[in-house]
């Protein structure tokens, strides 16, 4: 699904309207594939690991997927956007991180988004997957929800 929806083969709302037609108790997939639509607008599995953390732990959710400009000059697109906090969190894995240009492409993106106002953090498939903990606890002090 998601790889069908980011090569533009279908949208989200192509798919809503064929599980309401097609979807009903007891056929199989039906309650998986609802699980995946409550995560419209995610790219790939660890962007929907990361929205599950979100709504199991109570906090806010976040925009998915919002694009930045400044002056009219695309700056980035974010994975999660937790406006009116001015909180961005982009999940990774290691590829498209790889070689010197990437790290330094990446960077550039985070001071133009830093200098926008936001604050930008960053979690590993390993901080999602196998520490939740710190996800949790940096979103929480970031957000102001913890005294």
């Amino acid at each position: 699904m998601d790889s069908a929806i980011r090569k533009g083969l279908t949208a989200p709302v192509v798919l809503r309207t064929r599980l309401r037609r097609l979807g009903r108790r007891g056929r199989a997939g039906v309650t998986l594939f609802d699980d995946m639509m409550d995560s419209d607008g995610v790219q790939s599995w660890l962007e929907r690991q990361f929205l599950k953390l979100i709504r199991e732990a109570g906090l806010p959710q976040p925009a998915t997927q919002r694009i930045y400009r400044d002056d009219g000059k695309h700056v980035a697109r974010v994975d999660f956007d937790f406006e009116p906090a001015p909180i961005v969190a982009e999940v990774g894995g290691k590829r498209g991180y790889m070689s010197a240009v990437d790290r330094r492409c990446q960077e550039h993106r985070r001071n133009e988004l830093q200098l926008l106002g936001r604050t930008v953090y960053f979690f590993t498939t390993e901080d999602v997957s196998e520490d939740v903990p710190y996800v949790l606890s940096t979103l929480r002090r970031g957000l102001g929800l913890v005294s």
